[in-house]
């Protein structure tokens, strides 16, 4: 089979296409902040978001830990954001996230000393 020139650059455009898509969305070694933005939130807020310490400046502080409240850890070289999804007990709280021990996962973590942040309007 002979194919066209014009045949070829095409199906190397859509290659470069998908490649450069591709990109855009591959997980990094450290993926929670990455997770957070195709599936815990409405709107991908965008690339700089997969660290975690950006979730510090995403949306509106949250006056308090309620369900659907992001939870971002920025300390020393600790660095995790996940998402409240069931209530809180006093400062502890289901919190799904992905890069949690390499997986996603929902356990109960103490908040205290996180920044907690909601959509904004």
């Amino acid at each position: 089979m002979v194919l066209h020139r014009s045949r070829l650059m095409m199906i190397a455009a859509f290659f470069f296409i998908s490649m450069s898509c591709v990109q855009s969305y591959a997980r990094p070694a450290a993926w929670c902040g990455w997770y957070a933005r195709f599936n815990l939130v409405s709107h991908d807020p965008g690339k700089r978001f997969n660290a975690a310490c950006a979730w510090k400046t995403w949306g509106e502080r949250a006056l308090s830990a309620s369900v659907g409240a992001m939870v971002v850890w920025c300390h020393g070289s600790h660095h995790h954001v996940g998402k409240i999804v069931a209530p809180c007990e006093h400062d502890l709280c289901p919190i799904k996230s992905g890069n949690d021990g390499h997986a996603v996962r929902i356990r109960v973590r103490s908040i205290r000393g996180a920044t907690l942040r909601v959509a904004g309007d």
